[in-house]
């Protein structure tokens, strides 16, 4: 693939329920370098490699854009920001929060331009270090780089068994990327009941639902 563009960088803050913070635009993008970390290892048997595995763990992530919002200084580095959002007020102790960045990139390939969608779930940020310098016979322009790490965002499950249409049993559960889940659910189940097992995330959308899932049933006591 050969990429040919970046813009509109787009920040919002995650909120402890999981969700997103109204987004703002993150100054125009100049440039962006995202690099993935993985956790690797390998089981030798047999005086041979019998198994691999590698897992994504982090990305450090470098953003320059044209310049920092105000609203930056509140909801990416956790500071106050006056009401006329005209002043922003440094404490020793503010602490940066967690954010969702998006951004939009250009590929062209086969002479064919495409607009992709760019989207990390979970990344904290550094604030930029400040440069200046005099005015000399040409002008130069400094422009903020921020740089940060973006983590793997837990998915926030819940799982429910119905007998009949009726509701029984419920279970929460958070997973990391690329894990399953497995749900244990102890409810008496007689010959003929209907037997639905749902799936869902805590926003209420359903993943799974009985067809594709692997239900055990096992038979306790006479």
């Amino acid at each position: 693939m050969a990429y040919v563009g970046l813009r509109k960088p787009i920040i919002a803050k995650l909120l402890e329920s999981g969700k997103y913070d109204k987004p703002f635009a993150c100054g125009k993008a100049i440039g962006l370098q995202v690099n993935p970390n993985y956790a690797e290892g390998s089981l030798n048997a047999d005086d041979k490699q019998a198994e691999y595995d590698k897992e994504f763990t982090y990305a450090e992530v470098t953003l320059n854009t044209s310049t920092l919002p105000i609203e930056a200084h509140e909801k990416m580095f956790g500071h106050t920001v006056g009401t006329e959002k005209k002043n922003v007020k440094f404490n020793v102790d503010d602490q940066a929060n967690y954010v969702g960045m998006a951004w939009v990139s250009v590929e062209k390939v086969d002479g064919v331009r495409s607009f992709i969608g760019n989207f990390l779930k979970k990344a904290k940020f550094t604030e930029p270090s400040e440069d200046y310098s005099t005015k000399g016979d040409s002008i130069e322009y400094k422009t903020p780089s921020i740089s940060g790490r973006a983590l793997a965002k837990q998915l926030s499950l819940y799982a429910k068994l119905e007998r009949n249409n009726v509701e029984q049993s419920r279970q929460s559960k958070l997973i990391g990327p690329y894990n399953g889940a497995d749900f244990m659910f102890l409810n008496e189940i007689n010959a003929g009941d209907k037997i639905r097992f749902t799936v869902l995330q805590n926003s209420g959308s359903v993943i799974q639902v009985s067809g594709g899932c692997r239900l055990n049933i096992i038979r306790m006591g006479k």
